[in-house]
């Protein structure tokens, strides 16, 4: 019984897989309100009525697209050190670049359509909700600044993958941009950090 289960899971999975695979790839053609069930369907293989089986609209499909965008960029955040990538930043970039690399499709659409600025807000709203819980012994009694800051890195961040993407040029690499992003970001951001530590000392002498 269990080994069916197993199956019948597995199944599920692909099914699932094969149905937002779909959809990505339409939605590189096409925004997602001219998107068709029988469109998804056509492209993932299946009929409408296994499309239903799953899912209640496009919109549930995106839904789930996003939600996976999402646990996936709150794992990498989670897993970081940011004392430790102050001082070498690249790994959290490396793990950025994996995560776009995976679904490039989707991402490029992502960050084209004015239609998904919901999920840019949320993407943004997840990365500065993280990085607030680390900044806070760097800006003791200071609520206000560490709001710029998150915002310069979040809005910095999204805007140069927009502009590779949209640029659809094979060079610079995705890699070499998320070099230089994490340089460009975490130059500025230790400036301020020093400024800052420099006050905390000056005004304690």
């Amino acid at each position: 019984m269990e080994k069916n289960l197993n199956t019948k899971d597995k199944r599920v999975i692909k099914t699932r897989k094969a149905i937002i695979g779909a959809t990505i790839q339409l939605m590189g053609t096409k925004r997602i309100e001219q998107i068709t069930v029988k469109e998804i369907a056509d492209t993932a293989l299946i009929n409408r009525k296994t499309f239903y089986t799953h899912y209640d609209s496009i919109y549930d499909v995106l839904n789930d697209i996003e939600n996976e965008i999402i646990q996936s960029l709150i794992q990498i955040l989670d897993s970081t050190d940011f004392s430790a990538e102050r001082l070498n930043p690249y790994p959290l970039f490396e793990k950025l670049t994996a995560m776009i690399s995976q679904d490039a499709e989707f991402f490029h659409c992502l960050l084209q359509s004015s239609g998904h600025s919901h999920l840019l807000n949320k993407i943004k709203g997840v990365i500065k909700d993280h990085l607030l819980i680390q900044f806070d012994k760097y800006f003791p009694n200071d609520p206000v600044l560490p709001q710029y800051v998150l915002e310069f890195i979040a809005s910095g961040l999204i805007a140069v993958y927009q502009q590779w993407f949209d640029a659809n040029e094979p060079e610079p690499s995705l890699e070499e941009i998320s070099r230089i992003t994490g340089l460009l970001i975490f130059d500025g951001v230790n400036g301020v950090f020093r400024q800052k530590q420099q006050e905390l000392l000056d005004s304690s002498n």
